[in-house]
């Protein structure tokens, strides 16, 4: 296996091993497929967040309205780049 490789799995299965369901991809290409299928964490489930659904849900509802972003950052005590990639959709486009 290359080094830049990665031994990717068609079923998903981390313990498998059946070689019809395994594909050497890069990096790139295996979050591809992971989005693709769906199965990437998306935000208040990726446990790296602080905020959750129903905070975005409040901070895009309060965007629109016309409150500024820093201001919301200061409410959900978090940084107004933040504020900036959800008012962007760069994060949190599900919600």
């Amino acid at each position: 296996i290359p080094e830049d490789m990665f031994v990717c799995h068609s079923c998903d299965n981390p313990i498998c091993v059946n070689p019809s369901h395994l594909w050497l991809g890069s990096h790139e290409s295996n979050m591809v497929d992971m989005d693709i299928k769906n199965r990437r964490s998306k935000g208040e489930k990726s446990g790296r967040t602080i905020l959750t659904d129903a905070m975005v849900s409040e901070i895009k509802k309060e965007l629109s309205s016309g409150i500024k972003q820093i201001n919301l950052s200061r409410k959900f005590n978090v940084s107004k780049s933040i504020i900036s990639r959800i008012f962007n959709n760069v994060t949190w486009r599900h919600i």
